[in-house]
């Protein structure tokens, strides 16, 4: 398995085209590494992956009421199919493959190999039972639990369950709030759990209700931080790191409205790190670290090779260090910049809009786009096909500014090739944005004091000599 630094993985399922419905009765040993289940899965016909993950067999696989031989997958006719699969053998070690168990737990992802596979997204039903002192939790929402047993429920279209177990010690709080934690970290449970009730009611008045039930804070054996519909699993050597509490939670609890609440069509490329990344990590910090922040964002990009950067339509998951520059860190930038071209109000009203209409959907870069010109009545042709479809940034230079009796003569100039930009200019106090669509762009601003192109790092550009440190 390879190990993941402490950003979000977002799961994106593929494209949706009917619906389908698990129904699982699952044992897991995680000492042992022993899973059993049985799924009996309806489907609209079309493909069916049963191949199982390494270490699995196919126990039992009927098609229709009828007995077949098992099959790596089945291509069914349009219609409702009803079909019984078991399954059953030794997972492999935690840290070396997925889905993976041990005596510190289990972690069994959606679209790893525990589960059918279908080529639409599922509601599902997951009744499973582990050996006492271990807990079982998914992230659906929690029907009941007793003892070892636990049933969890999704009654939308979406991915299908992934599954987590571990000898945690279980924390709730009001609104459907829990923490299981190995018994070390017992003492961060109020702070969690007041931390993610202050940030699921932050971004359900900027966006939307929260579209699940509750939302779990899991313990990993593993030092990952992950994300998935209402849960987060995050290693419990780094739940006490303050940048876990400070950061990566807001993030993995927004990725429930961007990524699982409405989903990354990954033919145009994935908005929703960038999206979260901006509202998150950078809205939540304030400034002035908001801007120091935009500044590491531009130093990244500035040391990125030629041949590793990319359009941000072309990203689609953080493979590399390279992918992040791009996918996170300029893909916020873009919205930082739209909101500052559009105002925070009708920036809001698009990112609401975008809510309402493609809750539990697929959704891209074009349906961002309709829904913020939308709220504005500005057409953002230009604007989001340069940002999303041309790699690189533009070099931009204040090239001359004159005083004047009410403020500054200033000149604008970018080398080619031309971008479209509306660029941050600050006299005195007074701080103007400034069209510059060609190579040279000239304005009278008013206010007094000296004149700074872009002091707080607002537009996603190539910083000039002095801003950035040599880099070799």
């Amino acid at each position: 398995m390879r190990i993941l630094p402490l950003l979000a993985l977002l799961l994106i399922a593929p494209p949706a085209w009917g619906l389908a419905r698990h129904e699982i009765t699952a044992t897991l040993d995680p000492a042992t590494r022993w899973l059993s289940l049985l799924d009996v899965l309806t489907v609209e016909g079309g493909r069916v992956d049963l191949a199982p993950a390494a270490g699995l067999r196919i126990t039992r696989l009927e098609v229709d009421d009828v007995a077949r031989a098992p099959v790596a997958s089945l291509i069914l006719p349009p219609g409702p199919h009803r079909l019984v699969v078991g399954y059953a053998g030794v997972l492999a070690p935690l840290g070396e493959d997925e889905p993976a168990a041990g005596p510190e737990g289990a972690f069994l992802p959606a679209g790893s190999g525990w589960l059918p596979r279908t080529a639409e997204r599922a509601a599902w039903r997951l009744e499973v039972t582990v050996p006492v002192p271990h807990r079982a939790v998914a992230d659906g929402r929690l029907v009941s639990e007793a003892g070892g047993r636990a049933v969890f429920e999704q009654d939308h279209a979406g991915d299908p369950p992934s599954l987590f177990a571990g000898p945690w010690r279980v924390f709730e709080r009001s609104g459907g709030l829990r923490a299981y934690l190995h018994p070390e970290n017992a003492g961060l449970a109020d702070d969690y759990l007041a931390l993610a009730a202050g940030h699921l009611a932050h971004f359900s008045q900027a966006i939307g209700d929260h579209p699940f039930e509750g939302f779990a804070i899991v313990s990993a054996p593993l030092p990952v931080g992950l994300g998935f519909q209402g849960l987060t699993w995050i290693g419990r050597s780094v739940l006490p790191r303050s940048f876990v509490r400070d950061r990566s939670l807001a993030h993995e609890i927004l990725h429930d409205w961007w990524g699982n609440g409405v989903f990354v069509d990954r033919a145009s490329g994935n908005w929703a790190e960038g999206l979260t990344t901006l509202m998150a990590d950078h809205d939540l910090a304030g400034e002035p670290a908001a801007a120091a922040m935009r500044l590491a964002w531009l130093r990244d990009f500035a040391a990125l090779p030629a041949g590793r950067d990319l359009a941000l339509s072309a990203f689609v998951a953080k493979e590399h260090d390279a992918a992040q520059v791009v996918g996170y860190g300029k893909a916020a930038m873009v919205f930082h910049m739209l909101r500052d071209r559009l105002g925070a109000e009708t920036f809001q009203r698009g990112l609401t809009l975008f809510w309402d209409r493609h809750r539990f959907q697929d959704a891209g870069w074009s349906d961002l786009r309709s829904a913020f010109e939308a709220a504005s009545g500005a057409d953002l042709s230009v604007f989001m096909d340069q940002w999303l479809n041309r790699p690189g940034a533009p070099a931009v230079c204040l090239a001359s500014a004159e005083p004047t009796p009410d403020g500054a003569r200033i000149v604008l100039a970018q080398a080619e090739p031309y971008w479209d930009l509306v660029v941050p200019v600050v006299v005195g106090e007074a701080r103007h944005l400034v069209p510059l669509a060609g190579a040279r762009a000239e304005a009278l601003l008013p206010g007094s004091g000296a004149v700074a192109l872009d002091p707080r790092h607002d537009l996603f550009r190539k910083l000039a000599p002095g801003e950035a440190p040599p880099i070799l």
